[in-house]
């Protein structure tokens, strides 16, 4: 198949766009959120809600229903309760803007992350760790001790993006 550019990741666009996405999902931390001057894509200077992440340059306009979805992961509706906290932002084909239908971005929580031993729930950053290095998420080293067999066994390690694709397929299904 073969690789086709889209005009959209041409465009530097001044908020984050679904085009901004490298792939369908993506996971963040957020960093801040305010009320801030943006210069739209058409060139008009407006004050809008943002979010901004750590891990991107230009924020993403906030609508009520990002908001509703932050404050529902959450559980509050004070926005710097949410800071340092992760999401998975992906694309969404089908929302309406103005007259428009078009591909935006919407919010979700991380799937949970449990340590394949003793069925603790981990944190990202150790889940995504233990997954690189052993081959499946562990929450100590103790768990790593237990596991050690198991992880010298695995001839076929899975990848970061299987397990979570996995764990919110069960999360889903309960």
């Amino acid at each position: 198949m073969e690789n086709k550019t889209s005009w959209k990741t041409l465009v530097d666009w001044k908020t984050l766009s679904s085009s901004s996405l490298i792939g369908e999902r993506q996971i963040v931390t957020i960093k801040s959120i305010q009320k801030e001057e943006i210069i739209s894509n058409n060139g008009k200077k407006q004050i809008v809600a943002t979010c901004r992440f750590t891990d991107w340059k230009n924020p993403m306009a906030m609508n009520k229903t990002n908001f509703r979805t932050l404050e529902k992961i959450f559980e509050t509706d004070i926005c710097e309760d949410w800071y340092l906290k992760q999401i998975v932002i992906y694309r969404k084909g089908g929302i309406k803007f103005g007259k428009d239908i078009v591909e935006g971005i919407r919010i979700k929580p991380l799937p949970k992350q449990i340590c394949d031993v003793c069925g603790k729930e981990i944190d990202y950053k150790l889940f995504k760790h233990s997954v690189e290095k052993y081959g499946i998420p562990l929450c100590s080293a103790e768990c790593k001790e237990k596991a050690n067999l198991k992880v010298e066994d695995t001839s076929e390690k899975p990848t970061l993006e299987n397990l979570i694709e996995n764990m919110e397929e069960e999360n889903n299904g309960n």
